[in-house]
């Protein structure tokens, strides 16, 4: 009897193993689905609020084609707060461009945007005003990963992880299968649990990433949950929540989240940041209307270039022919050469102005 008894567990157990899904077969099945999308173009719009603002913000676009991408999207902003000390929000339209090898971003008030060209004296006022710009060689939206669109900046804390696929991310850090449930559609969902409880960052302490994996729609990500903490003294918790509300079928095997909803908080969703995305339009493995061939940097615009390999920053002054014409060693010899052009010489002109009275 005892012996029967045990026969009948170890069948029992052996039977549950069988049946829990393998992490790395889960992952590879998603990462191949969109393996095979070749191009890929959408025009989408943002609703984004807070306990103070609510403001819908249309003209969104994301393209990729081949082993190049582009992704513009309109940003709210705050650089500077009114006399109540409340802030100013500022509309940004941020613009990125993978080549296949680097990524190039710009950043400009959207009522310049797009800027053509600038005094250089007056990017320190453009600055002000939000204005930023880069290149890096690994950065955002840069691989053929449909998940890497629904996911923000702050959901990788190294750099280097931009560029990884959900494969490449799970054999980079401890991973493990997490719950497996149904939606409220009735689809089996699947939790990837990604985490590193090292201390090597220099700004934030451990993290938890959550993945939800849609088995039932062609292994489509149905939303993610992300746990940083940082290292300031006291520790913040930052919180970033994604739920995917709708999908369309694109094909026999493709399923496009066309909508879904960010929100980021410190712990009480009541006071987030949220943003709900809706694709306006997209288009798969179709001949496009391309905007891969028309980014460019304005003449004189100051773009800033991190080194791979940790060293100094690199400071480009940007000229007419898409390309820089003068190149600083870090931001110590490029601030010295703006003082000395545009401060400097503007307080020497001044001082003769009034010595010529």
């Amino acid at each position: 009897m005892k012996k029967g008894l045990f026969c009948a567990v170890l069948m029992l157990a052996v039977s549950a193993t069988a049946n829990e899904p393998d992490l790395l077969e889960i992952v590879q099945k998603h990462d191949e689905q969109w393996e095979k999308i070749n191009s890929i173009q959408t025009r989408f719009t943002q609703h984004f609020e807070t306990t103070l603002i609510s403001r819908s913000l249309p003209g969104g676009y994301w393209e990729l084609d081949g082993n190049k991408s582009r992704f513009i999207a309109r940003q709210l902003d705050c650089v500077a707060n009114d006399q109540n000390g409340n802030p100013i929000p500022i509309e940004i339209v941020e613009d990125y461009f993978y080549d296949g090898e680097k990524t190039r971003f710009l950043a400009v008030p959207r009522d310049q945007y797009p800027l053509k060209e600038i005094r250089f004296c007056d990017y320190a006022d453009l600055k002000d005003q939000g204005a930023d710009a880069g290149i890096f060689s690994d950065g955002f939206y840069v691989r053929k990963m449909y998940w890497r669109f629904l996911l923000p900046r702050y959901f990788s804390v190294h750099t280097e992880d931009d560029s990884l696929s959900l494969l490449e991310l799970v054999r980079k850090y401890p991973s493990r299968i997490g719950n497996v449930r149904k939606n409220a559609s009735g689809d089996e969902i699947i939790e990837i649990v990604i985490e590193d409880d090292t201390d090597e960052h220099s700004h934030f302490g451990p993290w938890v990433k959550t993945v939800f994996i849609n088995t039932s729609k062609g292994y489509s990500i149905d939303g993610y949950r992300s746990f940083t903490l940082t290292k300031g003294q006291p520790p913040v918790e930052i919180i970033a929540e994604c739920t995917v509300k709708d999908y369309a079928k694109v094909g026999e095997e493709h399923w496009i989240p066309v909508e879904w909803s960010t929100i980021v908080h410190n712990g009480d969703p009541a006071v987030g940041i949220q943003t709900s995305t809706v694709l306006d339009e997209f288009r798969v493995n179709d001949t496009l209307d391309s905007r891969l061939n028309d980014f460019r940097f304005p003449n004189n615009f100051v773009v800033r270039e991190p080194m791979k390999d940790g060293s100094r920053e690199r400071v480009h002054i940007w000229g007419p022919e898409n390309e820089p014409v003068r190149s600083f060693d870090g931001k110590m010899e490029f601030n010295h050469y703006y003082l000395s052009r545009c401060v400097f010489s503007e307080v020497r002109r001044g001082i003769s102005a009034l010595l010529a009275q």
